[in-house]
């Protein structure tokens, strides 16, 4: 009996040790056979020259195009199925509010979603139709091969010059005075 169990247990424990291997050679092999898909999100300096749909009408906006407004660029990643990206998204549409006429774009990125739960979403939080920021869609996961981030939510900043200036990775505390005093100093009136 007691033989029985420690073959039982180790065969456990090998399975487990295997799949773990496994998963690793996998990854491994996946990162050494996409080098050129990867090689934009080493170290993300700027904004990156890719263009996303506009959920409104579909059209595309060219992030380069922005250049030339001299505002600051906030890029946050998010998705109607994602809890954490729903617990911050009350305050982050008043810090949208706040920020509007503070030189503060928002570019809000739907991530992997449907368009109705999309809808649904907004219309919770009175944002479908928000002119506080710009809803783009990313459902050809170009968030992960220009950006880097495989995590939602992500927010990255980019000052005037389309040079990153912060990431903040996970849901934040949009209400706080700092992000405010933070988006101030970097476009003081």
């Amino acid at each position: 009996m007691m033989q029985k169990k420690l073959i039982i247990a180790s065969f456990i424990v090998l399975s487990v040790f295997g799949y773990a291997v496994f998963n690793a050679l996998k990854l491994d092999g996946k990162l050494e056979s996409s080098k050129d898909y990867f090689q934009t999100n080493t170290i993300l300096k700027k904004l990156p020259d890719t263009s996303l749909p506009i959920f409104k009408d579909g059209n595309s906006l060219e992030m380069s195009s922005l250049k030339g407004l001299s505002k600051t660029i906030v890029v946050h990643f998010w998705a109607s199925w994602c809890g954490p990206c729903e617990e911050e998204f009350p305050a982050l549409l008043e810090t949208t509010k706040k920020l509007k006429q503070q030189n503060v774009l928002f570019l809000f990125v739907a991530v992997n979603d449907k368009r109705k739960d999309i809808i649904k979403f907004l219309k919770k939080y009175k944002a479908l139709g928000s002119e506080d920021f710009i809803l783009l869609v990313d459902d050809e996961q170009k968030h992960q091969k220009y950006f880097g981030t495989y995590k939602l939510p992500e927010t990255y900043v980019f000052d005037q010059n389309l040079n990153l200036v912060r990431r903040f990775s996970g849901a934040q505390d949009w209400a706080e005075p700092e992000f405010f005093q933070f988006f101030q100093s970097l476009n003081p009136l």
